[in-house]
């Protein structure tokens, strides 16, 4: 590839588009066979809130566009231009936005998507989190986790261990400890903290990945230790570990679940706690307490560990876990364009023979990559969305392209 190419892929952030561009001179014939489409699935506003909504032309050509709201009374929304609307919330309630496309050939597509109008006790999207009533996976949450882990079977394996919070916003987020099994052989399972997040359209996805550097008990050198049958504490293991704790000052301690105990000279307990600080404005975090009970009924409180944060994103990545891997587009069925994300918040851009390397910033809805040696300290922002196996990067017309997981 020529420089002048690499310099295309930098500035402009076209995806395969511009490099394609620049290649063959003409628009990727995949990108016109796709239907026009909403951006999002759902909207979610609250009362008196506005947003500007677009439509992804996918190569048609549009001539014009009616915007209807099938509740006014719910929100309303107001045409800009042909692609794009401003909805804005009135009341609480769930009703469609719906886009009449005619296309400059006169042939008229009705796009849909849901709106959700809240109040405004969840106005910054992010909800509250909550100290789950019981650790206990259920069934119905443990559908959930087999349905948002499945795009990293080839990778590794979460294992749901205990259910520690939950978010009810936009659908239900769930914060669970895990054992996270790498797939190749050789590979050390470690303890993980992942969020797993079920919307309302009944979509799963991991929406957030912490990692411990402790390694899983029941494995390697933690071989002594038995997981626990169920992470829900016994009454005598719940007496355990509130006798060990009593009188404990400096750091407010919340027992939330058994984790593991092995025998030695009695029996030692690993409980996964909540932890606090006794200062003001202290963030709480997740970590390990273990006590000691002799043959004669002694208890005596052990070592803490503190392995992960728990508010916010405290000392979480900004990377979207659900970009991990790597993701191609087929020019013509000839060249191959793949990007590739690692975990760690840097990855590689690769076509042909060439490759560059870049750190990047993901949240969900938009993908800013920095690449090497780049003189932009802004990168380059670009909307996306994951369907499935399916990446979609959005270039600067609206159009976007489809990469598929490699």
């Amino acid at each position: 590839m020529r420089k002048s190419n690499l310099s295309i892929i930098k500035k402009s952030m076209v995806t395969v588009l511009a490099v394609a561009l620049s290649v063959t001179m003409v628009q990727p014939a995949a990108a016109a066979k796709k239907k026009p489409s909403l951006r999002m699935k759902a909207y979610y506003l609250v009362e008196g809130e506005s947003e500007t909504i677009n439509i992804l032309k996918n190569g048609t050509a549009i001539k014009d566009t009616t915007w209807t709201s099938t509740n006014e009374g719910v929100f309303t929304v107001k045409k800009k231009n042909k692609t794009k609307a401003v909805i804005t919330g009135v009341k609480l309630g769930k009703a469609k936005v719906k886009a009449t496309v005619t296309t400059k050939t006169g042939k008229k597509i009705t796009l849909t998507s849901k709106v959700v109008v809240d109040d405004d006790e969840w106005a910054d999207r992010g909800g509250s989190w909550k100290t789950a009533e019981s650790p206990e996976i259920d069934n119905a949450l443990k559908a959930i986790i087999e349905k948002a882990s499945a795009d990293y079977a080839k990778e590794f394996t979460l294992e749901p261990i205990a259910l520690l919070a939950v978010n009810e916003s936009d659908g239900q987020t769930f914060r669970v400890f895990c054992k996270k099994v790498p797939v190749m052989a050789g590979g050390k399972a470690i303890y993980a903290l992942v969020d797993f997040h079920a919307n309302l359209l009944g979509e799963a996805t991991v929406s957030g990945i912490l990692e411990s550097d402790m390694e899983a008990y029941g494995t390697g050198n933690a071989s002594g230790w038995n997981q626990a049958e169920t992470p829900v504490m016994a009454k005598g293991e719940e007496k355990y570990i509130n006798d060990a704790l009593n009188g404990i000052t400096g750091v407010n301690y919340k027992p939330l679940a058994i984790l593991a105990s092995q025998k030695l000279r009695g029996t030692e307990y690993c409980y996964i706690c909540e932890m606090t600080v006794v200062a003001p404005n202290q963030v709480p975090s997740y970590g390990l307490v273990y006590v000691s009970v002799d043959e004669s009924g002694k208890v005596t409180l052990g070592d803490t560990k503190k392995i992960f944060e728990s508010e916010g994103d405290q000392g979480r990545s900004n990377t979207d876990t659900a970009l991990i891997g790597s993701w191609t587009y087929m020019l013509e069925n000839t060249l191959a364009f793949t990007y590739t994300f690692k975990a760690d918040g840097t990855g590689t851009y690769t076509v042909k023979d060439e490759t560059l390397k870049f750190t990047y910033e993901a949240d969900g809805k938009n993908l800013t990559i920095h690449f090497e040696k780049d003189t932009n300290p802004e990168g380059m922002k670009v909307p996306y969305r994951i369907v499935g196996s399916s990446l979609f990067l959005t270039d600067g017309t609206g159009s976007e392209l489809e990469y598929k997981k490699s």
